[in-house]
């Protein structure tokens, strides 16, 4: 029996409209507590209630978005790599959501929290590139900027965390550590900041009319 993707689709959009204004929140408000306010006080300080509204609004914007995650994989043919890396980043979405929420109660400080988001968003990202490259491969007819855009991002978010992990080798402080770390650093941002944007296109796109019909065993499960 064959199911109509569009319902998937639905529940998808409502997702990723949820994950795309929250993850945008997220970004104004830590880029506005890191800019202006002291990213590492010892005690509070004008710019914490930024950072803490901001961390909040990233732990909301992931959650929404573990539930596009396994909507794509619905849509999309199965596959091997798909299934395993719909895990991986729904996972690391999970992971890194939860550092967020225990960096704002004070159970870890930012150090495990950094080295967390940076070792999980490289999964994110990866998420990113692999669903963008079976999107592609669906509908390789269409108009196909939406998943380019995505496969783009993907790629340069997982480069730059393997040139941000690179920097690890060299001695520590050292002006070639900090030169590095900027040259992976600044695409790293980049991209994340840029992937709500690339999940508000997500929401708005015609994917779903385009997907092809799925078996209601799988399909049905969202």
């Amino acid at each position: 029996m064959e199911h109509d993707p569009r319902i998937a689709r639905s529940k998808m959009r409502a997702f990723a409209q949820l994950s795309a204004v929250t993850g945008i929140m997220a970004g104004l408000f830590l880029l506005g507590y890191y800019t202006f306010g002291d990213p590492f006080p010892l005690v509070p300080t004008g710019w914490s209630w930024a950072g803490f509204f901001g961390n909040f609004a990233s732990v909301a914007s992931l959650i929404a978005l573990m539930p596009v995650a396994f909507a794509l994989w619905v849509l999309l043919p199965a596959s091997r790599t798909l299934r395993v890396w719909t895990v991986l980043g729904g996972a690391s979405m999970a992971l890194i959501a939860l550092s967020c929420l225990l960096l704002v109660l004070r159970q870890i400080d930012f150090q495990v929290q950094g080295v967390t988001f940076a070792i999980c968003i490289a999964f994110v990202f990866g998420w990113q590139f692999v669903v963008s490259q079976q999107a592609r491969r669906l509908q390789p007819e269409q108009d196909g900027l939406l998943w380019r855009w995505g496969s783009a991002l993907g790629s340069i978010g997982i480069a730059a965390e393997v040139v941000l992990a690179s920097a690890l080798l060299l001695p520590w402080g050292s002006a070639a550590q900090l030169l590095v770390l900027t040259v992976g650093g600044v695409p790293s941002v980049l991209s994340w900041l840029a992937l709500p944007l690339w999940t508000l296109a997500l929401s708005r796109d015609d994917f779903a009319g385009r997907a092809v019909p799925l078996p209601r065993g799988r399909a049905a499960a969202f």
